[in-house]
């Protein structure tokens, strides 16, 4: 049985519960900040099946990172060269 079955299979425990609580204030936050001072380019690595203390699963964060950066290259490019002058 693999861990996500496990996870599906039971009671949520107390870390799960402050993790996603916490999770979802630092959401809360990030929107509020860039709401209110946007960012020239926003890189957001989709990357949902990776919790918080999932360090064992760092190779798949960073290609999901990898990932991000390269769909959003052209603007990142300009951003950089717009820097540059």
């Amino acid at each position: 049985m693999g861990l996500q079955r496990q996870r599906a299979n039971r009671a949520p425990s107390a870390m799960d519960i402050m993790t996603a609580s916490i999770q979802v204030l630092e959401n809360r936050l990030k929107m509020h900040r860039m709401a209110g001072d946007p960012p020239d380019v926003v890189v957001q690595p989709y990357c949902p099946q990776i919790a918080t203390l999932d360090f064992h699963r760092a190779q798949e964060a960073i290609a999901a990172g990898r990932l991000a950066v390269e769909k959003k290259q052209d603007e990142l490019q300009l951003l950089v060269n717009r820097e540059a002058v």
